[in-house]
């Protein structure tokens, strides 16, 4: 333990990321026995809160709180955490971040969404007064999509972004990219003084901040030109994949069963099978049985393969089938030896195929079943691709908004201190102008970035194949089509 906070207290605690010691550590010294336990998976995060050494340790680590569409650091959004990521620090770290805030609903990504919001109306009230959110602001909760599928079956689909409505393409990872750049800051902060720690890291989350703020302009560009052409993309494959379920009227019920699950995920989840189905070795067991019992009971043979090698053999049709397209599709140059090899391999492929075709049945329940979860999936992304559109062109319609009253705002900081002295005044005034002309000029740069079609520039290696070069100098030439932000 190093110092304290009387000897060394924060020259900006409180008014900067970490909220003020007092409340802070006055709220967490009454759980300071507390369990937290997941019902999930076996994550190290609610592990950790019980395992993790932290004798003699001040804090064992930092919890943090920043904006998932643009992974800036919210202002008191920043907490020591002193056995791990427990409940008790990261609701006032996330109540901190949210409280001044004056919004209609909230999203909310996190790793242990779905334990973290167990409880949290019931806790928030345990907190200062002043951190509490009002009851009519909407929360939802989320799993960053990287650690989505580590949770357990019935968790996932709840709690994906990808079938979240109004989140678009926002893959909740925003935290963790951020952590890889401030981890390289705790070695160094590992002997200070709690103040000192406190104005080190908070130094480094404001140019963290700084640097995400100037470059909004190129980062909201690249993102806008990426989404609009895959948006059109995922809406005709949508289109066509609804075309095709006009004549049975499967997608009425389909689009029923998907909205009624979106306002109550209590009803049955259109994104998972309800249907057992038997692995691929339980069949063969199952079908050897069968084999075994008939063999045994003398009743004779129609074909010289029996089921489980008929199944067999179909799979590796199957394979074979993979192959040959991988094969095709990423080979870069193929001498006259491997293509006539290739088409050798694709001919025997056929005839083995035509002994493995046959008519499937109509109103097969597993076939319904599985198309029905890649129509709602097809559906999901087609949704968050045209939110994406929508966030990205009304992200940059408020950013435009906002440099200008930030212009004014310094503007207006320029008069009213002739109580300093001229050469202090004079200061004040410049810096605030300083401050405005920035504003002005971030306005001006991202205008013209946004209003102006753009050519990708992209590096052709020496060492890429010729095909590959031919697919980078095609990209290298396509020019993003100019969009009309309202």
């Amino acid at each position: 333990m190093r110092s304290s906070l009387k000897k060394d207290p924060g020259l900006h605690t409180g008014f900067a990321y970490f909220p003020e010691d007092a409340p802070y550590q006055k709220h967490i010294l009454k759980y300071a026995t507390q369990k937290d336990i997941s019902t999930c998976s076996g994550f190290k995060t609610l592990a950790n809160a019980e395992t993790q050494f932290s004798a003699g340790l001040r804090s064992t680590g930092v919890g943090m709180c920043l904006c998932a569409r643009h992974e800036i650091i919210r202002p008191g959004g920043v907490g020591d955490l002193q056995k791990g990521e427990r409940y008790c620090n990261m609701d006032f770290v996330l109540l901190s971040a949210l409280a001044p805030l004056l919004v209609a609903s909230v999203f909310i990504s996190y790793d242990i969404a779905c334990q973290f919001k167990l409880g949290f109306e019931t806790r928030m009230p345990k907190l200062p007064k002043g951190l509490h959110i009002p009851p009519d602001v909407q929360l939802d909760w989320g799993i960053p999509k990287c650690h989505c599928p580590m949770h357990k079956v019935p968790c996932q689909a709840p709690h994906s972004l990808n079938f979240k409505p109004g989140v678009g393409r926002t893959d909740g990872e925003g935290i963790e990219r951020s952590w890889a750049e401030m981890n390289r800051v705790a070695n160094s902060t590992k002997e200070m003084g709690p103040g000192s720690r406190h104005d080190t890291l908070d130094d480094h989350f404001e140019h963290h901040n700084f640097r995400k703020y100037v470059s909004l302009g190129r980062t909201l560009h690249s993102r806008l030109t990426l989404a609009i052409p895959e948006q059109k993309r995922q809406q005709a494959i949508f289109d066509d994949f609804c075309s095709s379920l006009k004549e049975n009227g499967l997608e009425d019920k389909w689009l029923k069963m998907v909205l009624e699950w979106e306002k109550d995920p209590k009803k049955p989840n259109p994104y998972i099978s309800v249907v057992t189905h038997a692995s691929q070795t339980e069949v063969k067991k199952q079908l050897l049985e069968e084999e075994k019992r008939a063999v045994t009971a003398g009743v004779p043979q129609l074909h010289d393969t029996g089921p489980t090698g008929f199944i067999s053999m179909g799979l590796v049709v199957e394979e074979s089938q993979r192959r040959i397209i991988w094969d095709s599709r990423h080979s870069a140059e193929l001498t006259t030896n491997q293509d006539n090899e290739l088409q050798r391999r694709r001919l025997l492929l056929l005839r083995h195929v035509k002994q493995f075709r046959a008519v499937g049945d109509d109103d097969d329940a597993v076939l319904h079943e599985a198309v029905r979860i890649e129509w709602a999936k097809a559906r999901a992304r087609c949704l968050r691709w045209t939110e994406e559109v929508h966030l990205l062109k009304e992200e940059m319609r408020r950013v435009r908004k906002t440099l200008e009253w930030k212009a004014s705002w310094w503007d207006a900081r320029q008069p009213g201190w002739q109580a300093l002295d001229k050469p202090m005044g004079e200061g004040v005034r410049a810096y605030a102008s300083r401050q405005a002309s920035i504003q002005r000029a971030l306005h001006a740069q991202f205008t013209r970035l946004w209003d102006t079609p753009w050519t990708p520039i992209l590096f052709i290696s020496k060492a890429m194949t010729s095909k590959w070069r031919n697919k980078w100098e095609i990209r290298k030439t396509i020019r993003a089509p100019k969009w009309e932000i309202v």
